[in-house]
């Protein structure tokens, strides 16, 4: 069965451990031979590193992910702070499903810490939590503390500023050339290809990439994105909008999900992204997730 996703905008009346440590000649703890650690952040945890290999990936929950991945070996005064930092936090302390940060938010974001050292190791998994940086106490200030030093160092190397900008957070996805509601007044669609089988007010368009001849029938083979244009929030307002986005491409990501993942999963993703999932009485689609903002819905079917 040919899965397809479609988001469609809401119209106004209109339906459409501490261990041992060696010392340095100026007294300050070194790293053991044996320290390593990895770190998962920002929304569903898409940047992520790992000291030991050098491995470091700005965005794993796209389409081409070893485009946005690149190796970065941290120098051996980096890793002593980040050990001081750890060991002032004392991984062992913390459970292993941890929340630092005050508060909620939508997007959220998770953080997920595996240190090693002294022949042991901790992971502390941070899920759904807040984007805001208030700590709950003085542990999660040590906790945090660990994070922003490690972020802060990779996100300053030449390495990370090489790779091509990820997508802003809570946004669907890199891989859409238009986001729904986005204003398209001003855009010249001259180069696309538009569906005149189901042409509407403001008209209809394939992605740039595609190149799908129309059809009566609309019953392409061929996998696309199709983008609607239309006059929102009502018919009467002056300004073009993206007002639905069909996608059948199995290569597109929303929120790191496509075609092929189940249904679960969306169910998942989009109630931790503070969609709100409802029942689809007519059976036509396997998931409906209204946006947060109450804007526009997400049929998976």
């Amino acid at each position: 069965m040919k899965r397809i996703i479609t988001i469609v905008c809401i119209m106004l009346l209109v339906l459409m451990t501490s261990g041992c440590a060696a010392k340095t000649s100026d007294n300050k703890i070194s790293a053991p031979d044996d320290f390593s650690f990895s770190l998962r952040w920002d929304w569903n945890g898409n940047s992520y590193y790992e000291s030991e290999s050098g491995k470091l990936i700005k965005a794993q929950f796209i389409s081409h992910p070893e485009e946005y991945t690149t190796e970065y070996k941290m120098t051996e005064e980096q890793l002593n702070e980040i050990y001081r930092l750890v060991l002032e936090m004392d991984p062992k302390a913390y459970p292993d499903e941890y929340n630092p940060i005050k508060g909620a938010s939508k997007p959220s974001r998770d953080i997920v810490l595996i240190v090693s050292y002294n022949g042991s190791t901790k992971k502390i998994s941070c899920r759904d939590i807040s984007l805001e940086n208030e700590p709950v106490d003085k542990a999660a200030e040590k906790f945090m503390a660990v994070h922003d030093k490690i972020v802060e160092i990779l996100t300053s190397t030449d390495e990370w500023k090489a790779l091509p900008e990820s997508p802003v957070i809570g946004t669907l996805s890199e891989d859409l050339e238009f986001s729904i509601l986005q204003d398209v007044t001003d855009t010249d669609f001259s180069d696309y290809i538009c569906d005149f089988a189901s042409l509407g007010s403001g008209g209809v368009y394939f992605g740039k990439r595609y190149n799908i001849t129309p059809t009566m029938e609309m019953d392409y083979e061929e996998p696309y994105v199709e983008y609607t244009l239309n006059q929102w929030p009502d018919l009467s307002d002056e300004r073009t909008h993206i007002t639905n986005i069909r996608i059948t491409d199995p290569d597109v990501r929303i929120y790191g999900l496509c075609l092929e993942s189940a249904a679960e999963e969306w169910q998942k993703v989009l109630s931790r992204e503070g969609y709100s999932i409802r029942e689809d009485e007519d059976l036509r689609a396997d998931v409906i997730a209204d946006s947060p903002d109450g804007y526009y819905t997400i049929y998976y079917s």
